[in-house]
């Protein structure tokens, strides 16, 4: 019987490492989708910066959207070691 008990937390442990294994990759597949859009509006709000647009606009705005395309680098780069991880 002390078998038993030792061996169902295995099997239990086995069963909760396949079921996170899934989720991660779910996780991981919905992560690399949105990985994919932000890498997109990167690309569009670099696009916007080195245009004529931008420079037209108040300083402020511009400092605005500089730091805003800072931080979305930041996501994606983090966003793709996450996904790297899985």
């Amino acid at each position: 019987m002390e078998s038993d008990v030792r061996s169902r937390p295995r099997v239990e442990s086995e069963n909760e490492t396949r079921r996170i294994r899934r989720k991660h990759g779910r996780l991981s597949g919905e992560s690399s989708k949105r990985k994919e859009q932000l890498d997109e509006m990167i690309a569009k709000l670099t696009d916007f910066i080195g245009g004529t647009i931008f420079v037209s606009l108040p300083d402020v705005e511009r400092s605005r959207l500089s730091i805003q395309l800072q931080h979305m680098n930041g996501y994606s780069e983090i966003l793709g070691q996450r996904i790297a991880a899985f």
